[in-house]
């Protein structure tokens, strides 16, 4: 099993550009979502613009903690995040597990302190649990 993480924002293209321009991020995504409907969009709105930090792996052993050191790191985004959010976009802080058939499952613990810090950035949380394919 392994897990990844990463801060994620969607919105109007002009609050994407404006975050993305604060953050300064040579390695973050921007994108039109083009293809999402308004149904299926969490800001409520279709084809959302979003911006996405790098994807970063974190301890199987500990997950909880580097999510907390990744939130603690990532200070700068986060504040500009809880900046930028408003009724018509929706941020989150995202964990893919990603795991095998061979993979004992498990689960993720995010202590208070992790918590709150989603909080004072204004992040959602989105786990998403992936099976991996078998690689024949």
């Amino acid at each position: 099993m392994r897990f990844d993480t990463y801060l994620t924002f969607l919105g109007s293209e002009n609050a994407v550009r404006d975050l993305c321009q604060e953050i300064d991020d040579p390695d973050a995504v921007v994108e039109h979502l083009d293809k999402v409907s308004e149904s299926a969009s969490p800001t409520g709105m279709a084809a959302p613009w979003c911006w996405r930090a790098p994807r970063v792996a974190i301890s199987t052993h500990n997950p909880g903690a580097d999510v907390q050191r990744y939130l603690e790191h990532n200070r700068t985004a986060g504040l500009a995040i809880a900046t930028h959010s408003d009724n018509d976009s929706y941020a989150s802080l995202v964990i893919v597990a990603q795991y095998g058939d061979t993979d004992t499952h498990r689960g993720i613990f995010l202590s208070s302190e992790t918590i709150a810090l989603m909080g004072r950035y204004r992040l959602a949380f989105d786990l998403d649990a992936v099976q991996l394919m078998d690689q024949q």
